[in-house]
């Protein structure tokens, strides 16, 4: 074989290559994707009927903004930055007092490179700021760390991949305990019919200072819309049980079994 046809015969397994393995996301694939690279408003009520550790019903609202930024000639990548501000109803526990206030915040900031061949992966800071408004509704430390996730897309109609972020404390509230502790968050997502699908997401903690763990497993349902003036609308129902907790004890209470409703606005499309 010449080097011509080498040449010409990698050339054909490159292009081959890049057409049986290219993928494309429908919108409701970007808009369920933990990792995505769409703008959105996300909301999130996190409500659980009973608890570890307490008799009372609690509840969390989640406010997440979204904000997806393209790479530009100074900054070879794309972006996801995503805050999480969280309103908590705690319930009356061993170090909780009942009653409703404002948590803790969370942020990252992920620099996301496009994979033709599979999908996309990320990596950047995160960090906690203790905006919590009583010593009970947040952890009162100021904490940094890093954050991974990736994404495979190359199977027609599933997305699967994960979330992991890993918070250390540095300042904050002499009287609340030091931090550093793992949030990995894997995810499976079926997609069929019209923007419909499956979803399981759970956000596993791993506490490597006080040795506890928090693993639930939690199944759902999705529907991407459009709404009054074309507004994209994401919208799922999901339901959540703590498989395993040795949690509990230190932190007041655990949530047993939690529903969980989003609704989420999608722009710049």
């Amino acid at each position: 074989m010449s080097t011509r046809q080498l040449l010409y015969l990698l050339l054909v397994c490159f292009i081959y290559q890049k057409q049986v393995f290219s993928w494309t996301e429908t919108l409701s694939e970007k808009a369920s994707n933990p990792i995505t690279t769409l703008t959105q408003l996300q909301t999130e009520n996190d409500y659980s009927p009973t608890n570890y550790g307490s008799r009372d019903s609690s509840n969390t609202l989640l406010i997440k903004p979204i904000i997806a930024l393209d790479k530009t000639s100074c900054f070879p990548f794309e972006q996801l930055i995503r805050v999480k501000c969280t309103i908590p109803s705690l319930p009356h526990s061993s170090a909780t007092t009942k009653g409703t206030s404002l948590g803790d915040t969370q942020f990252f900031d992920l620099f996301i490179t496009e994979e033709p061949a599979w999908g996309r992966w990320g990596v950047g800071p995160m960090a906690i700021f203790p905006t919590g408004t009583t010593l009970d509704a947040g952890q009162g430390k100021w904490q940094i760390g890093p954050a991974v996730g990736i994404s495979i897309l190359k199977f027609k109609g599933w997305q699967l991949g994960f979330l992991a972020q890993n918070p250390i404390s540095f300042a904050g509230n002499s009287h609340k305990s030091n931090q550093n502790y793992l949030l990995f968050q894997p995810f499976i997502i079926y997609h069929f019919l019209k923007n419909s699908y499956l979803i399981t997401n759970p956000e596993w903690k791993i506490d490597w200072i006080h040795n506890t763990k928090q693993i639930p497993i939690n199944l759902g349902l999705g529907y991407t819309f459009s709404a009054i003036g074309n507004q994209k609308i994401d919208t799922s129902l999901q339901f959540e049980w703590m498989a395993y907790q040795n949690a509990a004890k230190n932190a007041g209470f655990v949530p047993k079994f939690t529903i969980q409703f989003s609704l989420n606005f999608l722009f710049g499309l």
